[in-house]
């Protein structure tokens, strides 16, 4: 009875579509475990991306004469075509072979970041830093997903691991740098001290090619918008995974408001210098990194959900603690 129970649910199951055909597992982990490449590149890149994140709101504040609104537009601006596309990232690098998806991504974002020191003094030249994130969110998605092809099962699990505990540490430096170079620079120098940073990326890319270039493809079959629709709808009947889907961004979305708005509203509002403007930033890096090591050996069996309700307490009290402190 239980079988046939077993069976009348694998007959419900969907035929996949035959462009999401993919190799089968055993093939996709060689032997290996050089994780390093692959942990520098990916913790630079958040680092980069988050001075960026940090640097964009104060440059868009100066540059609108102090208002918080224009700094508000810029965020979304920034945010919302990546989280939009990020998950037809995934298919377009599953589909690519060798690193030549790569270096065209990354050779695009360090073309975008000069452009933006060049024309940064335009009304909408910052809008050029929301391609960079578009390029950085695809880059990010080619080297775990290299890294998932590539990695014995060991060295995905150090990749995964280091990648973990050093994102705080990028959450610190970036900010801490972009506010350092904020209060010290000029913004077209600020600009471009950052596409230093994604050149230094793409020289390291290109050195690194061996050990972090893609040797086949995991998914078979040209990408299509019909095929990338039927799977988005298919996934979109689980109201579970919907719901979380939303929580999730609804999350990310008021949490980068906080944080695209503390800085400016700091400067305006107390004169603080740019290079303290920081502070907010360091300090959730610090925790952040504090809980990365101490919640998995504390909390061994900690569910999805008990970091769904850890995060929407802080988002709550975060919002608390800025409404008593701006209506004093």
């Amino acid at each position: 009875m239980r079988a046939a129970s077993r069976g009348a649910r694998a007959r419900r199951l969907p035929a996949p579509h035959p462009s999401e055909r993919t190799r089968p597992m055993s093939a996709s982990r060689p032997a290996g475990n050089d994780d390093y490449p692959f942990t520098v590149l990916r913790v630079a890149t958040l680092a980069l991306d988050y001075a960026k994140g940090f640097l964009l709101p104060l440059l868009v504040y100066q540059q609108s004469g102090g208002s918080t609104l224009a700094v508000g537009v810029a965020y979304f601006v920034e945010f919302m075509p990546r989280a939009l596309l990020s998950p037809v990232f995934g298919s377009i690098v599953d589909r690519s072979v060798g690193k030549r998806l790569a270096f065209t991504v990354e050779g695009l974002r360090l073309s975008c970041m000069l452009a933006w020191m060049l024309f940064g003094n335009a009304h909408f030249g910052w809008m050029l830093s929301s391609f960079v994130s578009l390029l950085s969110g695809m880059s990010l998605v080619y080297y775990e997903a290299t890294a998932a092809q590539r990695l014995a099962p060991a060295g995905l699990g150090r990749f995964q691991t280091r990648s973990q505990l050093l994102e705080p540490l990028a959450r610190l430096a970036g900010p801490g740098i972009a506010a350092l170079a904020f209060s010290g620079l000029s913004p077209r120098a600020a600009i471009g001290a950052l596409a230093i940073g994604y050149a230094l990326l793409l020289a390291a890319s290109i050195a690194w090619r061996a050990a972090t270039t893609r040797r086949f493809a995991t998914a078979i079959g040209r990408w299509t918008l019909a095929a990338e629709r039927a799977r988005f709808m298919t996934l979109a009947t689980d109201a579970k995974l919907l719901a979380l889907t939303f929580a999730g961004g609804l999350l990310n979305v008021f949490f980068g408001v906080f944080q695209a708005l503390i800085a400016p509203t700091m400067i305006g509002l107390y004169g603080m210098p740019a290079a303290y403007s920081a502070l907010p930033n360091l300090a959730g890096g610090a925790i952040s990194f504090v809980l990365c090591i101490v919640v998995p050996r504390c909390a061994k069996d900690l569910r999805p959900a008990g970091f769904g309700r850890l995060g929407v307490l802080c988002l709550a009290l975060a919002a608390v603690l800025s409404a008593a402190n701006l209506g004093a």
